[in-house]
C-alpha cells in the first residue's frame, strides 16, 4: 500500500513517471492510478463496454479488446509524460514503453484507436 501512495505522489509531482505496476487500464484510452483518471493524448479508442460492428456486419466487444490490447502495451517498464488536463480534469499522457515504442501511437497503428493528431495518424 505504501509503494501505491508514494507512486501516486510521484505521479502529482513530476512531470514523467515511471512504472512497473500500479497503473489500471480503464478502457483503449483512459489510465488510473490511485484515483487520478488519465487519458492518453491524441487518440480515441472505444469505450470498455462499447461494441462495433466487423466488416461482415457481426457486433464483437472492440471496448474490451482495445482495453486488453492497451493493458498488454502497459505491462512492464513505462514511462508518461504529462501535458494537462482535459476538459473532464483527466491528465493527458503520452506514454513510451522501456523499448521507445509510443503507446498511444501503437494504438492507432493496430487499429484499436483513431487519431486525434496527424503525429499519430497510422503510416499507409
Amino acid at each position: 500500500m505504501l509503494k501505491k501512495i508514494f507512486f501516486a505522489a510521484v505521479l502529482l509531482t513530476a512531470a514523467s513517471v515511471y512504472a512497473a505496476d500500479g497503473i489500471n487500464v480503464v478502457d483503449g484510452d483512459s489510465l488510473e492510478i490511485g484515483n487520478e483518471r488519465l487519458r492518453l493524448m491524441n487518440i480515441d479508442a472505444p469505450e470498455f463496454f462499447q461494441k462495433c460492428h466487423d466488416a461482415s456486419g457481426w457486433k464483437y466487444l472492440c471496448g474490451f479488446e482495445a482495453t486488453e490490447y492497451l493493458k498488454k502495451l502497459m505491462s512492464g517498464q513505462v514511462r508518461c509524460e504529462r501535458y494537462g488536463k482535459d476538459r473532464y480534469g483527466r491528465s493527458l499522457v503520452e506514454c513510451y514503453r522501456a523499448d521507445g515504442m509510443n503507446i498511444g501511437q501503437e494504438m492507432v497503428r493496430s487499429g484499436w484507436a483513431t487519431a486525434y493528431n496527424e503525429k499519430y495518424q497510422a503510416d499507409e
